[in-house]
C-alpha cells in the first residue's frame, strides 16, 4: 500500500513537473500574448499539481495506518513507538 502510493505520486508530480516546464518553455519562445498565457496557465497548474499530489498520498497513507494496514516490518513504525 505505502510503497505503491510513493511510486504513484513521485511518478505523477516529476512527470508533471517536467512536461508543464517544457510547456513555459516553449510558451516563453513562441513569444506574444498566446505564449504568455499559455505559459501562466501551465504554471497554475503546476503550482495546483504540487499542492495536490503530496496532500492527498498523505492522506491516504494516514487513512491506511488509521484503518489497521501496517507498513512492511522492516520499516521502523514511529507512530506505533509513541503509543
Amino acid at each position: 500500500m505505502y510503497t505503491r502510493i510513493h511510486g504513484a505520486t513521485k511518478c505523477t508530480t516529476f512527470g508533471s513537473i517536467f512536461s508543464i516546464l517544457a510547456v513555459v518553455i516553449y510558451g516563453f519562445a513562441r513569444g506574444g500574448g498566446e505564449g504568455g498565457t499559455l505559459a501562466v496557465h501551465a504554471l497554475i497548474a503546476l503550482a495546483a499539481l504540487l499542492l495536490t499530489n503530496p496532500t492527498g498520498s498523505h492522506a491516504l497513507a494516514r487513512g491506511a495506518h488509521r484503518g489497521g494496514i501496517r507498513p512492511f516490518r522492516a520499516v521502523v513504525d514511529r507512530l506505533e513507538e509513541k503509543r
